[in-house]
């Protein structure tokens, strides 16, 4: 009897949680490098009608990248700031989650780059190589109501 009682109250602890949590749509702008490389006049941009909950960067990169960084610069009206995401450690191991002979890499970003009324950001690379073999894709990841 107490057995059964605990089932029910955790299964209804279970839904009611279920229930009460909202996962907001999410929307990407997405930029795919042809051939897995990444030129120094690639750019992303990414309109806001408000500033976002979250953002996230996600970017797919395999093992001819050369080097264990990335630097991207980030401008919008509030800011112009860069960021330096790293790939690899000095061993040589990959970061991010593994997807057969690439990896993916997601960040989260500090929303305080996009200012409270409608802005966009652009997402340039900040390296000094104008070609980066390695880098597949960038996918800017937010909340579907912050987009204009």
């Amino acid at each position: 009897m107490v057995t059964a009682f605990r089932w029910w109250v955790s299964t209804a602890v279970v839904l009611t949680a279920g229930w009460g949590c909202h996962h907001s749509e999410e929307r990407a702008t997405v930029i795919s490098f042809r051939e897995g490389t990444m030129y120094a006049s690639d750019t992303m941009a990414a309109a806001f009608a408000r500033r976002p909950d979250f953002l996230f960067l996600e970017i797919r990169y395999d093992d001819r990248y050369p080097y264990q960084n990335l630097w991207l610069r980030f401008q919008s009206r509030r800011v112009d700031t860069t960021l330096d995401v790293q790939l690899y450690r000095a061993d040589g191991f990959r970061y991010g989650r593994r997807m057969g002979p690439y990896a993916r890499m997601r960040i989260m970003l500090p929303t305080a780059l996009i200012a409270e009324r409608p802005d966009t950001l652009h997402i340039i690379p900040y390296m000094r190589p104008d070609r980066l073999p390695g880098i597949w894709q960038w996918r800017l990841i937010y909340p579907t109501a912050s987009a204009p």
